[in-house]
């Protein structure tokens, strides 16, 4: 039975999150929307057929030339943040994972490099 929630938000969390996780998050949030309802997701991906490695190489490598304003030791401390943490998925199996869960449609709004505005849509 379809929930009544209009939208549920995510900023920069779900890359955190591993595979089943994240499918478990998904089918959550479907579970919690009403029909026409929206999961807003703001988050890195990685690219399709790009590595975690690679994705890794190229997004630390960004922060590390263009975060010229960050004192180097928190810059320092936010690269090992995401050396660690970050396990982002390519769209097109995040996009899979949310069909897979119930969502109709998966939209790109804005995308900035790694980072994308995505909705999915029940």
């Amino acid at each position: 039975m379809p929930g009544g929630i209009d939208v549920i938000f995510s900023g920069f969390a779900v890359h955190h999150l591993d595979p089943a996780e994240k499918e478990a998050l998904l089918r959550a949030c479907k579970a919690r929307l009403r029909p026409g309802g929206l999961f807003i997701m703001v988050d890195v991906l990685r690219e399709d057929g790009q590595s975690r490695e690679q994705y890794l190489e190229c997004y630390l490598g960004s922060m590390r030339q263009q975060w010229t304003a960050v004192i180097p030791e928190q810059l320092e401390e936010a690269c090992r943040h995401v050396a660690e943490f970050d396990f982002p998925e390519t769209l097109f199996t995040l996009t899979r994972m949310a069909s897979d869960a119930g969502f109709g449609a998966t939209q790109v709004v804005e995308r900035y490099a790694q980072h994308h505005l995505l909705v999915f849509t029940c």
